[in-house]
């Protein structure tokens, strides 16, 4: 709390008048009763005095010394990793998404789960890229560099018309061609109801991002049955798969979905790209005990000095 320290110009000023109030009635009694005794180290004494309080004070701000330790990157620790990922979101925006077996609907609980993840993403600095996909593939927000570039991009895609085919296999490989040309650590984040009627077969698009080492978290929003087949492929070659199927008054549960997809999702990228280990910043607040310990010795000191 670096206000404390306010206290400081307010406590020297009073600490002086009280030290002359004392000098002028130690100068009274020696009028009085002639020269009193005093120590020799009078001025070092008294200084001493003051500094207690102002070590007390500064204390109180609890000050802290920066330091940066190497440490392995997990997933406890990976909210606190100073290091960027390239984030892509492949949003399924089919017909299908519209229905509301989960509340309100499965491109709602899609777009709430891609905000939270920003709302991760942006402060890190990673680069965060959403797609939409139907029978095609299309850029739907690049550059998202701030919340609200992000929530402009949410606004736009829920003006979006829903198309009919979902091409889930096509989406993936569009997401390893962007994968595959990034300066960082890619991920892909699939968020789909899993209903999958056109393009390439899942299970191929699953096996090629595994083989070329690109990490890949699944969302299935809703509880379309058709999902399974991309569920089962995923557990095939051990990819995360999350399901976010909530009611009315569940929404922190997904928050906390959304989390843990950023969490799942940075650390796969991270782990993916080599990065084992990183200097993670900590503040050593034992500066404090010292300065306590300090400011006890030296009241001790010159209450032995009789000051």
């Amino acid at each position: 709390y670096p206000s404390y320290l306010v206290i400081i110009l307010i406590l020297v000023p009073v600490l002086w008048v009280l030290f002359n109030k004392s000098r002028t009635r130690d100068s009274k009694l020696s009028m009085r009763l002639g020269r009193l005794p005093r120590s020799r180290h009078l001025v070092l004494l008294v200084a001493i005095k003051f500094l207690v309080p102002v070590l007390f004070v500064v204390a109180m701000a609890q000050p802290y010394i920066g330091v940066s330790i190497r440490t392995p990157v997990t997933m406890d620790n990976v909210l606190e990793v100073n290091a960027s990922a390239k984030i892509i979101v492949l949003l399924d925006i089919s017909k299908s998404m519209n229905y509301t077996d989960t509340y309100p609907s499965r491109l709602e609980n899609a777009l709430v789960i891609t905000r939270r993840i920003a709302e991760y993403a942006v402060p890190r600095n990673d680069s965060l890229e959403v797609y939409g996909f139907s029978n095609t593939t299309k850029i739907l927000c690049t550059n998202l560099t701030s919340l609200d570039a992000v929530d402009l991009c949410i606004e736009g895609i829920k003006s979006i018309e829903l198309e009919k085919y979902s091409a889930i296999g096509d989406a993936l490989y569009y997401g390893y061609s962007k994968s595959k040309t990034s300066p960082l650590p890619p991920v892909i984040v699939l968020i789909t109801d899993g209903g999958w009627n056109y393009g390439s077969p899942i299970e191929d698009a699953v096996r090629t991002l595994v083989h070329s080492s690109i990490p890949l978290i699944v969302v299935i929003v809703g509880r379309d049955s058709r999902a399974s087949r991309l569920i089962d492929a995923c557990r095939a070659h051990n990819v995360t798969v999350v399901k976010a199927s909530i009611s009315r008054g569940d929404e922190d549960l997904l928050n906390y979905l959304s989390q843990s997809v950023y969490v799942s999702a940075k650390y796969e990228a991270l782990k993916s790209a080599g990065v084992l280990y990183v200097y993670v910043s900590r503040r050593d607040y034992s500066i404090q005990l010292y300065i306590l310990f300090a400011s006890l010795a030296i009241f001790i000191a010159s209450l032995v000095e009789g000051v």
